[in-house]
């Protein structure tokens, strides 16, 4: 995968919420390891790293699929809901946003939308200087079987951010999605 071909397919989907949301009712939940990491230089500086590890090349040939599991896992992540709530019926899942949708925060929106969207790829070098920039960790960053994530061989671009001084990127490869996402949080 490219960085154009990332863009391209991130294109299809980023701050689009009616595809976003017609991919996650009929989604087939695929089988992914996830892995998880925050850290913080000093409070409220930080940066929390999510990988995706799909069979195969599920990711080169079901982009917007992979994708879309990505940001609702990370959803569950991060609102502390059980990791497998949307491995579920077509019917359920139609519920959980429709419901979603009646209230003031509606999450599955705020999961495919930023306020300021770039689409602009990046270097595995810039990346690996702006997450040094937010963590003063020294731990490799390992893949869910151990390996250290091999930057330079993925496709890297900064999706946007919701605000000043926050950003969001995604690396991908065919079975791989990485998304970091650093800022100032408080």
């Amino acid at each position: 995968m490219t960085e154009r071909d990332l863009a391209q397919n991130l294109k299809q989907i980023t701050n689009q919420y009616e595809e976003f949301k017609k991919i996650a009712i009929h989604l087939k939940w695929s089988d992914c390891h996830e892995k998880h990491f925050e850290w913080y230089r000093k409070y409220p500086l930080g940066l929390v790293i999510s990988i995706y590890s799909f069979p195969g090349n599920y990711v080169e040939t079901h982009f917007n699929d992979a994708f879309v599991q990505c940001c609702i896992s990370e959803l569950a992540f991060n609102e502390e809901w059980d990791k497998q709530f949307f491995n579920t019926s077509e019917s359920e899942r139609n519920i959980y946003i429709n419901n979603a949708e009646k209230s003031t925060f509606n999450p599955y929106h705020n999961v495919c939308t930023w306020e300021e969207l770039r689409l602009k790829p990046v270097t595995a070098d810039f990346l690996r200087k702006e997450i040094r920039k937010y963590t003063d960790a020294n731990e490799p960053i390992l893949d869910h079987q151990g390996n250290f994530l091999l930057l330079d061989k993925m496709a890297i671009i900064e999706i946007g951010g919701c605000y000043n001084g926050d950003s969001d990127y995604i690396a991908a490869d065919e079975n791989c999605i990485i998304r970091i996402n650093c800022g100032i949080w408080d």
